[in-house]
Formats: C-alpha cells, structure tokens, sequence
C-alpha cells in the first residue's frame, strides 16, 4: 500500500519528472473565486478562454443541468454555479495539461465518461459532491500518460500491469519505482486539489483499505469505491468487456458505497441514463 510522500520524497521524485504546473487560466478563476468573484465577473474571465467557454456551454446544455437550450455564456454560468463552474475549469485544463502519446489516444474519453457515471451515482444516491466525483474520476489515472510522456518504454510496463490488476502497483514500481498512483498523487498536490482526493487518488488500487476498519477518510474510500463502481458499469455492463477483477473486489467497492448486488440493473441504467 503506498504511503503519503513526505516533501522531501516528493522533491526527489519531482526531480526525475516533469510534472504540468498549475494552469494560468485554473489559477486565476480560483483567485477569483476566493476573492468573493460573483457568477458575472467569473462568467467574463472564462470568456477570454473559448475553450473554457466552449466546454462551460456544453456541460450547461446537458441533460443532467439543462430545462432549456442555453446560448449564451452568461446564462451557462449561472444555471452551473460556482462549483461545476470549478469543475470544468478544472477538468479541461487537466486535459490540455497533459498530451496522450497515441496508443493512448481514447484515455481522456474513456476518464470523461467513468466521471460522467461517477458524477450521476454520486447525485442519484446522495453519495459525495458530483463534482468532486467527476474530477477524482479525471484525476485518478493522470499519472499513466505522465510517465507514458517521460518514459516511452512505461507502455510495456503499462501493458503487463494491466493484465495482471491485482498486483498492478508491484509491477510499476519493479519496473520504474514509482507507479501512476504516485504521480498523480503529486500532480493533484501541486494544483492544489482537495486532500481527501489525493489521498484517493495515491490508494485507489488499494481496496482491502476500504471500510470502516481501516485507515483511509470515509471521503477518499468512498471516492475510490464510486470510481471502480463507474468504471465497472461503462466497461462491463454497457460495453460488455470482461473485467476479471470485478468479482475479488464487488464486496469492498458495493459495501463501501452501501448497496447491494440487487441494485446493479438500476446502476446500470443510471451509467446509460449519464452518458445520454
């Protein structure tokens, strides 16, 4: 199980990496925001950035937000409010932030609709904060194109842990001595995300952790559970995959979340109803 990096580990590591700072465009809204910006004054500082606004219209438009077509950024600002309003800053430029090396090309796709899932469990059920659900969910895997960017030959690394879950973190750090969940950790800690995400983010793999005996914040594990939920219902129910690591992990991730095998057509037609 990893374990929290200290700053002077951290500083080690961060010497071998080259990790995407902190965006100008996320730092700026967030300063606008603690400075007690109202939605107008936000809704004029995404503008300068039109893929921001592009992204901030789209989301607004949903299903999940929209009871009418929205045209006008203004009124895309207001209908979303301060936190999705995050959330999307947040999450585009995350995306922009890291380049995917090509055999990587569906990464961002497939990280977007696991979030989308996440983000509808977490609102149906009264769960965690959507919008936290949905950046945990962006966030999670970040570290595997960092290192597929610093370290071309981490695809082959990639491909072995990926047939064999279970031991998924063992087999990064025997072959570059750190692993995805690490680098992720510290990518989330230098833009400054919630602890509790972090935390999540550096443990996901991590599921004998989840429950009330362990050690991790209710937040992290119920973040991590809601994530491996997500991930389970896009692959698995609606793209009919096989995922072998499902059955050693059901019990913790629907424990943790406090539902039953029963409800998994429900689940299902949530992810359907998320992804519309």
């Amino acid at each position: 199980m990893p374990q929290a990096l200290s700053d002077a580990e951290a500083a080690q590591l961060l010497k071998s990496l080259t990790l995407p700072p902190l965006p100008q465009s996320l730092a700026e809204f967030r300063q606008a925001r603690a400075a007690g910006a109202d939605l107008a004054d936000m809704s004029d500082l995404i503008g300068r950035d039109l893929s921001l606004a592009a992204a901030v219209l789209k989301i607004a438009n949903s299903p999940a937000f929209a009871s009418r077509q929205l045209n006008n950024l203004q009124d895309a600002v207001m209908v979303l409010g301060a936190d999705n309003l995050d959330m999307v800053v947040t999450s585009v430029t995350l995306k922009a932030a890291i380049p995917l090396a090509p055999i990587l090309r569906a990464f961002w796709d497939d990280a977007t609709q696991i979030a989308a899932i996440a983000s509808h469990l977490a609102r149906r059920w009264d769960l965690i904060k959507p919008e936290q659900a949905y950046l945990f969910c962006l966030f999670r895997d970040c570290g595997i194109p960092v290192l597929t960017q610093r370290f071309p030959a981490y695809i082959a690394t990639l491909a072995r842990a990926m047939e064999d879950p279970a031991n998924f973190i063992r087999i990064e750090m025997d072959s570059r001595s750190t692993s995805h969940v690490v680098v992720g950790y510290l990518l989330a800690r230098s833009w400054f995300m919630p602890s509790a995400m972090n935390e999540a983010i550096l443990h996901h793999h991590d599921f004998d952790q989840l429950g009330d005996d362990h050690l991790l914040e209710s937040e992290s594990a119920r973040l991590i559970a809601l994530a491996r939920l997500a991930e389970y219902l896009l692959y698995s129910r609606l793209r009919r995959d096989a995922d072998p690591h499902w059955p050693h992990i059901q019990a913790a991730v629907l424990a943790e979340l406090g539902f039953d095998i029963s409800l998994m057509s429900e689940l299902t037609e949530v992810a359907t109803e998320a992804l519309k």
